[in-house]
């Protein structure tokens, strides 16, 4: 059971913990177990133990330091499923952690705190264990249990004595070993804390300001005043700017005491008189400078006990007249955009003496466009003169501004002239697919299917039309990011047609077109058998159709024709026979006649004629191609073609069937020889 398994474990040091698993699966099944990560096999204190549906993990004699996350992980050739569960290892706690610090020492008691142990073993700290020795002496005192805060005011001390504490923390699991403190005397005073870094205010070739803040530590008694230091750009050796000269005045015994260890003990009280030159208020102007050189600054706080820790070092500042802010940033522009970010480029401002100087970074805000409120993108100045603003709102508008600034301040900031969306650049709709046929033939009852493929940038709004009229709602039409499908799942003679896509955005908008033509479904029967001659003229069962296609596109041509014997079949362009150019690509499979033109341009322009003969006759059918483009005017036919006399060659329409028997076609050949 897994919710049994993840329950945590708990174990006292040098017991032993056991994990059991029980698991169904297809074998073999590879079990592994982990401690915190790393696999844990078979040694001294561990053992793994493996059956048909369960493993065992038994750890042996287990240490504080064994406690951490237990995994099972189990495998086989459909899959990978884990548990996890907790091992606990109680043990007593760590030492608690010094120095001790001390946070009052007065004539009457002394004060201080310690950390915690850095590992309770398990259980949380009840209370500590505290014994306490005066210096000079070999017993030990027992100062009773403290509750489990590490804190503790000793009151019990006579003024001017040294003390030494030891401290135990206790947990339900035992009693951690010893910490011991540094001697602390009752009744001295104590240091005051850091002061907060100086800070430059203002800096010449010839003095530099600087301001700082009062430690937040006192030590117990007023600020006397401040001690500054300064530090050369390179240099390790810190110079006293101002100094501080201790002087010890009216020294005398007051009282002499003779306990019973047979040690005397005389007790003075020192006068300390400190003496401070130049610094008592928390501002400095040094004038100790040299000019062009860069400087960094550290102050000390002086209380009745004396110095205390030193703050932190101040900035670098350089000891000059103050800098001119520089001017606008040169060409701002955006480099890179997309849906959430967008890259901004500029060049530094240009530099004039007296009037703008050298930039020394760069800040760069941005608002949106029905907002009044600039946003700050960057923190500390810029050093690059690149930026990018990450965290846009898609198709969000944004107004974008960058100010160059230095150690004289910021400039006037420079705002693009129009407002960023966050898009991607505008990218005019492109046809991506290898290969685009602009003809289609399909049976009736078969489905349609075009699916073509492009890029743009934003996406394009798609439309669908056939015969320049948007498609009806028979027509199934699918749209993704970077393609569009039509689909008619069952075709009828009424879908044929001229079907076209238009893909348009803001970049511009394509076109692409293609025919389709669904023919009548071909029905097989099969009559009873019988004896008869089956031979009979061509005759084209599907004529040729009118063409208008593009410039530059594919033209397919297509028709069938029947006969037996099987007709020789011959294509005219114009009256002239095209069986042996190899601009177009002619085949003949089962009496489906098909020419392809792969590149349509002005020279195909013209009537195109199929002709089939065998020895019982012959059978033309005709159309006109037309290219559409600029300055091409379509053909135009106006012979006649009368239905009662097939051997007419007059005929105004562009499709037409021409059949001829065998003694019309007898009689035509020897009107040719005649002529």
């Amino acid at each position: 059971d897994v919710s049994v398994f993840t329950q945590a474990v708990k174990v006292k040091a040098g017991q032993n913990a056991i994990f059991k698993m029980q698991f169904v699966g297809q074998d073999p099944i590879k079990v592994q177990w982990y401690r915190e990560g790393e696999e844990l096999l078979n040694d001294t204190n561990v053992r793994v133990e493996k059956c048909t549906s369960q493993s065992r993990l038994l750890l042996s004699r287990c240490q504080r330091k064994d406690t951490g996350e237990i995994k099972i992980k189990l495998k086989n050739e459909h899959g990978v499923t884990e548990a996890i569960s907790q091992l606990t290892v109680l043990d007593k706690p760590s030492p608690p952690l010094g120095p001790a610090e001390t946070t009052e020492s007065s004539a009457t008691c002394v004060e201080f705190r310690w950390r915690p142990p850095k590992d309770d073993g398990g259980s949380p700290v009840s209370h500590y264990v505290m014994e306490r020795q005066q210096v000079g002496r070999n017993t030990w005192k027992k100062m009773g249990v403290i509750p489990g805060v590490p804190t503790y005011r000793d009151t019990d001390v006579d003024h001017g004595r040294k003390y030494c504490y030891r401290i135990w923390a206790v947990t339900a699991e035992g009693t951690s070993e010893m910490m011991e403190t540094d001697e602390m005397q009752a009744g001295t005073l104590a240091f005051p804390g850091p002061p907060a870094p100086p800070v430059v205010v203002s800096a010449f070739d010839d003095c530099i300001n600087l301001a700082w803040e009062a430690p937040s530590n006192r030590g117990g008694s007023r600020i006397l005043g401040y001690i500054l230091e300064k530090r050369k750009k390179g240099s390790n050796l810190w110079s006293t700017i101002n100094a501080a000269d201790d002087l010890i005045k009216g020294l005398g015994v007051i009282s002499t005491t003779s306990p019973d260890n047979g040690c005397s003990t005389t007790t003075l009280i020192c006068h300390i008189v400190l003496s401070l030159t130049g610094v008592s208020e928390k501002k400095c102007a040094v004038k100790d400078v040299v000019a062009g050189i860069e400087y960094e600054f550290r102050v000390t706080a002086v209380n009745l006990s004396g110095p205390g820790e030193c703050s932190s070092p101040s900035e670098f500042v350089f000891a000059r007249d103050p800098k001119k802010p520089p001017g606008k940033v040169i060409g701002l522009k955006t480099s890179e955009t997309s849906y959430t970010h967008f890259v901004l480029t500029w060049t530094k401002p240009e530099e004039k003496p007296g009037i703008q100087d050298e930039a020394r970074g760069y800040f760069i805000d941005i608002r949106q466009a029905d907002s009044i409120e600039w946003s700050r993108c960057n923190t500390s100045p810029l050093i690059t003169t690149s930026f990018s603003v990450k965290g846009l709102k898609p198709m969000d508008m944004y107004w974008v501004r960058v100010t160059a600034s230095n150690d004289g301040g910021d400039g006037p900031a420079e705002e693009m002239d129009k407002y960023i969306i966050a898009m991607p650049r505008p990218v005019r709709p492109k046809f991506t697919n290898h290969k685009m046929k602009s003809f289609m033939v399909v049976k009736a009852g078969n489905s349609v299917r075009i699916t073509l493929h492009f890029e743009a940038s934003p996406l394009p709004v798609i439309m669908w039309l056939k015969d320049n009229v948007p498609v009806t709602k028979r027509v199934t039409i699918s749209n993704s990011d970077s393609s569009s499908q039509l689909l008619i799942p069952s075709s009828e003679r009424s879908d044929s047609g001229i079907y076209s896509i238009l893909l348009k955005n803001l970049a511009g908008q394509e076109t692409f077109s293609l025919e389709v033509r669904v023919t009548e479904r071909f029905v097989t029967s099969t009559p009873a058998r019988k004896d008869r001659d089956l031979q009979c003229p061509p005759v084209f069962v599907v004529p040729l159709k009118l063409h208008n296609v593009p410039k530059g596109y594919e033209c397919y041509m297509s028709c069938a024709v029947t006969g037996n014997p099987k007709p020789r079949i011959t294509w005219y362009r114009n009256h002239i026979s095209l069986n042996t150019d190899t601009n177009y690509y002619i085949s003949n499979t089962c009496g489906v006649c098909s020419l392809l033109i792969l590149q349509v341009g002005p020279k195909d322009m013209g009537e195109y004629t199929i002709m089939a003969e065998n020895t019982l006759g012959r059978a033309e059918s005709a159309t006109v191609l037309n290219v559409k483009g600029e300055n091409m005017q379509p053909i135009q036919f106006h012979r006649q073609i009368s239905p009662n006399h097939p051997d007419d060659n007059s005929f105004t329409s562009p499709n037409r069937v021409k059949m001829l028997t065998s003694a019309q076609l007898k009689q035509e050949k020897r009107l040719k020889v005649k002529m």
